[in-house]
């Protein structure tokens, strides 16, 4: 509930109240019971009512500091990959909800937008898993990167047209390749030898592996592979065009990497925190800072940073409220069973 109102939502309804007595729904979730006693949750949510009620002027006077990331999901790409694999065992709602929780353990406030929606505002866009690239969405993609974005593109992207068939004259399509200033040379699977050397480190890659020739001379490799058929050729590739850049990813590199990678791009939140951390800072109704809501979403304590460098400890699913320039709010959030009711 606290996360769903700290980034934006306005209502939380719940489905049931009171849980059927017939029909083939008769264990759905509820308030209460068929018989009228509470369920277990219920105190839980009376308390965390009372939690948004002793908040609620600070709340309704503030809003979430709109995301300058957006990453790209949608429900026909994942029909796409069904149709047409590519990498052995790749699931698409797994694998962008994997990339979702990078974004978010590396601090960084996003939107999930479709395809189709627009980008202006975004400072940097992220594209893993878009094997086809429409001709409009292409367009505002070369606008938005030319004006001064960052468009972080792959891994398994471009590959295919919007009829999910190879591309003939090239495999990103030799315009779009063109644009880039590079070519797709070879493509494999990593068939768990190859690796990627990068900042003088050997890192790990996994789903598959588009290598690219440098066709332009202000292209950097930011990765190449090794230990592999493909060693020495591009794996990760920054190409500046106009005002901004694309990051071109032929593979999937650790995570750990890819988050540093992305970090050095996408504006992170003024607090620093430990992964699963949510902090959500908040503007005034004049754009000016007013404050955060922060968030643990794990069952284990977790830290975070304040202005001052000192360190906070955050319990288990505990949420913290920072209006500015007040001290520390804390709103405990204790394990359903524990807490008692009011």
């Amino acid at each position: 509930m606290w996360l769903t109102y700290a980034l934006g939502g306005e209502a939380v309804s719940f489905w049931l109240w009171r849980a059927h007595w017939a029909g083939q729904e008769l264990e759905h979730g509820s308030l209460l019971y068929p018989w009228g006693d509470e369920c277990a949750n219920t105190g839980e949510i009376r308390a965390v009512a009372a939690e948004l009620a002793a908040h609620a002027d600070w709340m309704r006077t503030t809003h979430p500091k709109p995301a300058a990331v957006a990453l790209h999901y949608g429900v026909p790409v994942q029909w796409q990959f069904e149709a047409s694999p590519i990498a052995d065992g790749f699931l698409y709602d797994t694998s962008i909800s994997a990339f979702h929780r990078l974004l978010s353990d590396s601090g960084v406030a996003r939107d999930v937008i479709m395809p189709g929606a627009p980008v202006d505002g975004y400072q940097v866009v992220c594209s893993p898993y878009l094997p086809s690239i429409d001709t409009d969405m292409m367009k505002r993609m070369r606008r938005f990167v030319e004006q001064g974005g960052t468009w972080i593109l792959g891994p398994l992207s471009a590959c295919r047209t919007p009829e999910a068939t190879a591309f003939r004259d090239a495999c990103y399509g030799a315009d779009f390749e063109k644009w880039l200033g590079i070519h797709v040379r070879h493509r494999l699977t990593p068939g768990g030898i190859t690796k990627l050397y990068a900042g003088g480190k050997t890192i790990g890659c996994r789903l598959w592996c588009d290598a690219y020739e440098l066709r332009q001379t202000d292209r950097h490799v930011l990765a190449a592979y090794s230990h592999g058929p493909l060693d020495g050729l591009a794996a990760v590739v920054e190409c500046p065009i106009g005002k901004g850049r694309v990051i071109l990813l032929g593979t999937q590199p650790d995570d750990a990497w890819l988050g540093k990678l992305i970090g050095r791009f996408a504006p992170r939140a003024g607090l620093a925190a430990d992964p699963g951390v949510v902090v959500v800072e908040r503007l005034s109704e004049d754009g000016k800072p007013a404050g955060a809501i922060i968030i643990n979403t794990r069952n284990q304590p977790a830290t975070y940073r304040n202005a001052d460098s000192a360190a906070k400890t955050l319990a288990g699913y505990a949420v913290e409220i920072l209006p500015v320039p007040s001290a520390v709010q804390g709103v405990d959030r204790e394990a359903p069973n524990d807490r008692k009711k009011q």
